[in-house]
């Protein structure tokens, strides 16, 4: 995408701007609990300095990874037999409950505002709600004029925005997501002009949403794309999102499984902060905009363990629903994703520079599994993952 649709700086507001202006009262109660009363200034300088950072970056890789790790070919949720191919999955079984003795909602005791007497209703009606927020193949299909990059182009500018405005993950997640649901549904042949101006209503819908405090507002998405549309345009485009989606944005997020499925097995949070620089990066990729949100998630997370030494375990198998062998072929394809990502969307380090930060363990470092997928192969998914 030309260098002109969003600026060096991504239209976006210095931060310092943005805190001066936004409520303080969950920032007041935050400095008021004790422990974590350094918390937030700690992170605030952090944030500063991750938001300038990401601002003034060059649009080159810097630095170089570390090479892949070569796990033991022995193991069998590493192995890739063929070398250039996802290896072959067995038809997936109905789901058998692998501890039926063991709860993990139960050991939160009385704690109300865990909600474990409803915990697990609550995602297995998300899963169940997954169906109704299809995202068709709309690229090469119907929208002919954007192509993989334009929308890889967005998402790593909506990135920006999320630091810069110091928006929680669900709201880049829900963005990104609606943008999708708009783009595949409406009639007509949206342009990359049209991107910038979509993509900010989308993360003000999705702040809506999500946010209790700060909400994106019509000035911010103005400030964002540069002043290049006036305010009564940008209400007139969330009118028309809104309507187009019948007012449905409440999709289930892969991120919220990453967070339940982690919990569950007790992740460390450097281990969960890897699954989420995984899932993340999956947002630039058009080809995961059809794959179930729960099995992504649960790759992601998988592929994270691998990555530190560890392995699939039962107590996952019961809270994602899933098997190692349903999961293994998802979690090669987000492996592959890693690899391919410098070669398929050089520009689009966002979220590779944001995951070096200290704020975030500085995961984005840790090798990459070896690549058993040759570079030049697409990526691929089986039917039982897809969701269209």
């Amino acid at each position: 995408m030309s260098a002109n649709i969003f600026g060096r700086h991504y239209g976006l507001r210095p931060r310092k701007q943005i805190v001066d202006q936004a409520p303080t009262s969950r920032r007041e109660k935050r400095s008021k609990s004790g422990d974590d009363a350094a918390e937030p200034c700690a992170k605030r300088a952090a944030l500063d300095e991750l938001s300038e950072a990401l601002s003034n970056v060059n649009l080159e890789e810097k630095g170089e990874s570390p090479p892949p790790l070569d796990l033991d070919r022995n193991e069998q949720d590493v192995e890739m037999e063929g070398g250039d191919a996802p290896p072959a999955v067995k038809p997936p079984k109905p789901f058998v409950d692998p501890l039926p003795d063991y709860d993990y909602d139960a050991e939160l005791g009385n704690d109300h505002e865990e909600v474990g007497e409803y915990a697990e209703e609550i995602f297995q009606t998300d899963r169940e709600k997954i169906a109704n927020f299809k995202v068709g193949l709309y690229l090469h299909v119907r929208q002919t004029k954007i192509n993989t990059s334009d929308r890889a182009q967005t998402v790593d500018w909506l990135v920006r925005a999320m630091v810069s405005l110091e928006l929680h993950h669900e709201q880049l997640y829900r963005a990104v997501k609606i943008l999708d649901m708009y783009i595949d549904r409406v009639e007509f042949p949206v342009t990359r002009l049209d991107l910038p101006l979509f993509a900010g209503v989308a993360l003000m819908m999705a702040s809506k949403y999500e946010e209790r405090y700060r909400h994106v507002t019509v000035n911010d998405v103005m400030e964002m794309t540069l002043h290049g549309y006036d305010r009564a345009r940008v209400m007139k485009v969330e009118r028309e999102m809104f309507d187009a989606l019948d007012f449905c944005i409440g999709a289930p997020l892969s991120y919220s499984f990453l967070r339940r499925f982690a919990r569950v097995i007790h992740c460390d949070v450097v281990t969960l902060t890897l699954a989420r620089y995984i899932l993340e990066t999956s947002l630039l990729f058009y080809e995961f905009v059809y794959v179930k949100e729960d099995i992504l998630a649960a790759s992601s997370l998988y592929l994270a363990l691998r990555m530190k030494g560890k392995s699939w375990n039962l107590r996952l198998a019961k809270y994602c629903r899933y098997t190692a062998d349903q999961v293994r072929p998802i979690m090669l394809q987000m492996n592959h994703m890693m690899h391919l990502r410098p070669r398929a969307f050089r520009s689009c380090i966002s979220i590779r520079n944001k995951y070096r930060h200290d704020l975030y363990h500085k995961v984005a470092n840790t090798p990459l599994l070896l690549d058993r997928i040759a570079l030049n192969v697409e990526l691929t998914f089986r039917e039982y993952a897809i969701n269209y």
